[in-house]
């Protein structure tokens, strides 16, 4: 099971991390172990946490409906991210 998450490998990562989770994502509370060994590592991370009840957002909304609102935040944030750090 750590060979699957990205918990075992984010020491050596260059750039900032970008996460994002939801109340529905059935793997939220990974999300937050992910932050919070990110925080103990001191390294670079954007956490996006959408507050929101809707019954499509969940784990990957942004993906499996990228017109939502909450999945165009996420995947704008995701975007600039990697625009404005890892180019």
């Amino acid at each position: 099971m750590a060979s699957l998450s990205p918990r075992t490998y984010i020491d050596g990562f260059s750039c900032p991390l970008f996460v994002s989770t939801c109340k529905r994502d059935f793997v939220r509370i990974q999300a937050e172990y992910l932050k919070a060994d990110c925080d103990s590592l001191g390294l670079s991370l954007e956490y996006l946490d959408i507050d929101s009840d809707k019954r499509k957002v969940g784990h990957v909304h942004n993906v499996t409906d990228p017109t939502l609102p909450e999945s165009r935040l996420v995947n704008e944030s995701m975007i600039w991210l990697m625009t404005e750090n890892c180019l």
